[in-house]
């Protein structure tokens, strides 16, 4: 008996096919970085927060669609 619902399990008897997660940049701050939590950030993000790698100058809507 597995005791655990895997996300990947969930998503795909929730959905009935394969769901993919994609990144956005929706121009939140990080707990992480500014002071709410801790300052430095984490082992997870760049100096640049996690989303260094997406254009945050773009809309929700085109960074979905891109």
């Amino acid at each position: 008996m597995n005791r655990y619902n895997h996300l990947n399990e969930y998503l795909k008897n929730k959905f009935g096919e394969r769901v993919l997660k994609i990144c956005i940049d929706a121009g939140f701050s990080c707990p992480n970085r500014d002071g709410k939590c801790g300052t430095g950030g984490c082992i997870f993000c760049g100096e640049a927060g996690s989303g260094e790698h997406l254009n945050s100058l773009k809309s929700i809507e085109n960074q979905v669609k891109d």
